[in-house]
C-alpha cells in the first residue's frame, strides 16, 4: 500500500467514506459509511474491510497535491492504478469542471504527452472520459472496467504542479 505524502492526513476528509461503494459492507455508492463518526473516523478501522484498508486516495499519497485538491475541500476524489478515477461528491457534480482542476485533468489525459492516463470521472449516475479535444459521455454508471490501453507511466503529480 502507498504511504501518505509527507504532512498528509485524512483528518476531518471523509470522501472514500462516502463515494465509493464497499461491498463487504453492503454500502452504496453515494451514501455515507454507517461506521464513519464525525470528528473520530471510522468505529471499526481496526477490522475495516480490505477494501477500505486497501484504498489509495491519490490526495493522500501525492505530495505535489496542495490542500486545494484535498478530496472535502475540491468535492471529488481520485484514485487509480492504470487510470485515474475520479469520483465526485454528488452533492456538488460539476465540483471537477472547476478550474484549476478541469485543465489539469485534461492534461493528464493528453496522449500527446508522455505517461498520459485514461480520466475517468464517475459523476453521480454518469461516467465521463476526458480527452483534450472534448469529453465523451458513456451515460450512466455500469460497475464495468474502463481500459483503453493508455499505461501510467507519469504520476499525476507532474500535472498539478
Amino acid at each position: 500500500m502507498a504511504q501518505a505524502a509527507a504532512n498528509k492526513q485524512c483528518g476531518d476528509c471523509a470522501m472514500c467514506c462516502k463515494v465509493l461503494e464497499i461491498e463487504a459492507l453492503a454500502k452504496a455508492r453515494h451514501t455515507m459509511c454507517g461506521h464513519f463518526r464525525k470528528g473520530a473516523g471510522c468505529g471499526i478501522y481496526e477490522s475495516r474491510p480490505a477494501a477500505c484498508s486497501q484504498f489509495v486516495c491519490a490526495w493522500l499519497t501525492t505530495a505535489e497535491m496542495g490542500t486545494s485538491w484535498r478530496p472535502d475541500r475540491c468535492k471529488f476524489m481520485m484514485w487509480g492504478d492504470r487510470q485515474l478515477m475520479v469520483d465526485v461528491d454528488p452533492a456538488y457534480p460539476d465540483a471537477w469542471r472547476r478550474e484549476p482542476y478541469y485543465s489539469k485533468l485534461k492534461q493528464a489525459s493528453d496522449r500527446r504527452r508522455p505517461g498520459a492516463v485514461d480520466v475517468v470521472v464517475r459523476n453521480g449516475r454518469e461516467v465521463v472520459i476526458l480527452f483534450p479535444e472534448g469529453d465523451i459521455s458513456l451515460g450512466p454508471y455500469q460497475n464495468l472496467p474502463i481500459r483503453s490501453g493508455y499505461r501510467m507511466g507519469k504520476p499525476f503529480a507532474e500535472y498539478v504542479k
